[in-house]
């Protein structure tokens, strides 16, 4: 038998069960990559986010939306701000979660090119889970 408390990912579930489900339903939206897209899952993850605001998964992803707008139309400060403000609250509220840490540390280096400290995040979200795809992806 595996003794799973072995294991160092120990990603605790919201507690909000509802700021989970806002999550999920704003994931389709958040993989396209595209600003429409971007756009259309950044209200679900603020709801989600009103309902546990230290959902580091969460913070993750309004990082990203708020990454791809920025990238993708026109560089303005308003987007990067906030994708730099989400993606360390991702990195402090995220700790047990590979996929939060892996974002975060995505967004740190595209946005603010601090390698630095996104090479020991995607280390620290590989160190969690080594087959964090998210992680391997990004890293």
């Amino acid at each position: 038998m595996a003794n799973w408390s072995r294991w160092p990912c120990r990603r605790k579930r919201p507690d909000s069960l509802d700021a989970y489900d806002l999550l999920l339903r704003a994931l389709p939206h958040a993989y396209v990559a595209m600003p429409v897209e971007a756009r259309a899952a950044m209200p679900l993850l603020e709801r989600a986010l009103a309902l546990e605001p230290d959902y580091g998964l969460a913070h993750a992803f309004l990082a990203w939306c708020h990454e791809i707008l920025f990238a993708r139309e026109g560089f303005g400060s308003e987007d990067r701000n906030a994708a730099l403000r989400h993606a360390r609250a991702a990195i402090e509220y995220g700790r047990d979660d590979a996929n939060a840490l892996a974002l975060g540390a995505f967004i740190i280096a595209m946005v603010e090119h601090d390698r630095v400290t996104a090479a020991e995040m995607f280390e620290a979200a590989l160190a969690l889970s080594p087959s964090c795809s998210l992680a391997l992806l990004l890293g």
